[in-house]
């Protein structure tokens, strides 16, 4: 299939139109909401677009397709359609309680960011709900096609914890770290050409996903204890641990 890529820095461009923030305002009417923002953890205003609206605008509306995030820092988030439809999700693009143009600094790893230029957040959070921030593009994909390197070749015949690992690691783990190359960059490639489970021991990974902040000090790597039980946690590394025979790049 043809991928549709949205890049959204310094204009918006979607196939061969441009499409920049005054022509957006054309098209679609903006709104003022107010959220429970986690990622400032307190309310917070912005001014922006009804994520759906804007999928509707640019043709990206397929229900068995899903919308891939791209972030400045490698970042990738995957939203199913079905999950955008829930929820209330706006692309905002102010920040209504500062300067215009201006965005309110927030603590990121070691060092202080804005969520600019654009910023996914929600109304109504879903459990599945992501807040991307500093996205510069959207890209309609068929994950199965665009990740196929993720995929063991065994997979269907797999029950059991490793698919279940699988499952957890495209929804949780995919955003920042990928397999074979495919996924995001934010995290270090985890199996070529050495699967991180071939030099670092279980009972240390385990330890380290579930609680990375006392490994390092502000690490850009979230503790996932509150997020994970220790079984899931262990799913995906044997998932991780069985891609170690299925090395492509």
């Amino acid at each position: 299939m043809l991928f549709k890529i949205l890049f959204l820095l310094p204009i918006l461009c979607f196939a061969n139109e441009n499409l920049d923030l005054a022509l957006l305002q054309k098209k679609l009417t903006s709104k003022i909401i107010t959220v429970d923002d986690p990622v400032y953890k307190k309310k917070k205003t912005y001014e922006g677009f009804p994520l759906p609206e804007v999928i509707k605008l640019l043709g990206l509306n397929k229900a068995d397709e899903a919308i891939e995030f791209h972030c400045v820092d490698g970042y990738k988030p995957i939203l199913e359609m079905g999950q955008i439809e829930k929820g209330d999700s706006y692309l905002v693009f102010r920040d209504t309680e500062v300067k215009e143009g201006k965005w309110e600094s927030f603590e990121h790893g070691k060092e202080k960011i804005t969520p600019g230029p654009f910023y996914l957040v929600w109304q109504n959070p879903t459990e599945e709900a992501q807040w991307p921030y500093q996205i510069i593009g959207l890209e309609q994909i068929d994950f199965s096609k665009k990740y196929s390197k993720i995929f063991p070749p065994e997979l269907k015949k797999l029950s059991g914890s490793t698919r279940r690992g699988f499952n957890i690691f495209r929804n949780h783990c995919l955003k920042c770290h990928s397999i074979n190359l495919e996924g995001g960059e934010l995290g270090p490639e985890l199996n070529i050409p050495k699967n991180i489970t071939e030099y670092r021991n279980k009972k240390y990974l385990m330890a380290f996903i579930s609680d990375s902040n006392t490994y390092r000090f502000k690490s850009t790597m979230p503790p996932f204890k509150d997020v994970l039980t220790k079984k899931q946690i262990d799913e995906v590394l044997a998932y991780i641990s069985w891609m170690k025979k299925f090395k492509f790049n």
